[in-house]
């Protein structure tokens, strides 16, 4: 929940008049905190703003210690920045880790479909003294791209389900879906709606991306949750920079169990690449492709574990997206996700090798 949304702290954005001081926001914090005291939320500052001035932070903090003083701080407390360049497009810009006054951090990333929103999640990963990081404002779904749908088009479920593992591989330890057209509530009664919606709201709760974004929490739940660790050497760099497993809208991320019980690697599209398996516990290896799609899982086998893995997703696609999973086979992990099997076919092509 947000107490506030827009300019309201400040004048410098213009977007209405100053409302909020250090005095009436702490009064307005504390009487929210008191109010929802019992409720299941977690208190979001900011709102797409800037943090430019002493004046503004301190008028944002005043809020967030009225919030606490009013629920003896029971709630989560983060902040929503505004969107831009990698240092503004963090609540850690406003409100450094060595603060402690929030008690995650937040991204926005915005709604362009190359930005890099993997490598600022593990920026804030890599922030002394840790502190969990999300981000809470990616592309959303059949929003126009970079808000210029004439020339950029609109984006789509591939764009959803990429931006949701990369980040979670990155190091977010958890993400949020949104759709363009639920967000304002479009209907025909509203007129023709913010930058060109697509479609009336109840009809996009059914959209893709909105029923695929679950399979991922289900997957990281089939294992070790808190022991997960992006670790990007699982995948080995191509010699030509631009080329897959390189950056861009083809990037291929990779996360572990930080003991080496298991290993995950997302590939946004079905190209072929090469795993280190390293920093991989066990003899055996069990592996499986995940469908990020629809959930579903197929057992690739055993195989003796070798430096390195020679992988080709099953179905081919540049915008056909796979993560390979890698246990050590004696843990004896359950099936991914769902655990609904995909059809025995789906098993694409690896191979187990010392060298490469």
């Amino acid at each position: 929940m947000l107490p506030t949304w827009g300019d309201k702290v400040g004048k410098t954005h213009g977007d209405g008049p100053q409302v909020f001081t250090n005095e009436n926001a702490r009064i307005y914090g504390e009487f929210l905190g008191r109010r929802y005291y019992r409720a299941d939320l977690v208190w979001i500052l900011g709102g797409d703003r800037l943090v430019d001035s002493e004046e503004k932070r301190q008028i944002w903090r005043s809020l967030g210690e009225g919030l606490r003083a009013g629920d003896g701080g029971t709630h989560l407390v983060t902040f929503h920045p505004r969107g831009g360049d990698d240092v503004v497009s963090t609540s850690a810009h406003a409100f450094p880790n060595s603060d402690g006054f929030l008690d995650f951090n937040m991204r926005q990333n915005g709604h362009g479909n190359s930005t890099k929103t993997w490598q600022r999640i593990a920026e804030d990963y890599a922030r002394m003294p840790a502190k969990p990081v999300l981000d809470g404002e990616p592309l959303y779904e059949d929003h126009p791209v970079e808000f210029d749908a004439p020339n950029k088009g609109y984006s789509n479920a591939h764009d959803i389900r990429r931006f949701l593992y990369l980040d979670l591989f990155a190091g977010a330890f958890g993400h949020t879906y949104g759709h363009h057209s639920v967000w304002q509530f479009h209907s025909a009664v509203r007129g023709e709606g913010i930058n060109r919606p697509l479609a009336y709201w109840r009809e996009a709760l059914d959209c893709p991306g909105a029923w695929q974004v679950r399979h991922a929490r289900a997957l990281l739940e089939s294992r070790p949750f808190l022991s997960r660790i992006p670790d990007q050497e699982l995948v080995v760099a191509s010699t030509v920079p631009a080329a897959v497993p390189g950056t861009g809208a083809r990037r291929i991320q990779g996360t572990r169990d930080a003991d080496g019980r298991f290993a995950m690697i997302y590939s946004a599209s079905s190209r072929a690449y090469v795993v280190r398996t390293e920093s991989l516990r066990g003899r055996q290896l069990r592996l499986w492709w995940f469908n990020p799609r629809d959930g579903s899982h197929a057992d690739v086998g055993l195989f003796d574990k070798r430096l390195y893995l020679e992988v080709s997703p099953p179905s081919i696609g540049e915008d056909i997206d796979y993560i390979l999973i890698a246990d050590d086979a004696a843990q004896g992990f359950p099936a991914r996700g769902s655990g609904r099997p995909a059809p025995a076919e789906d098993i694409g092509t690896i191979s187990s090798t010392d060298k490469i």
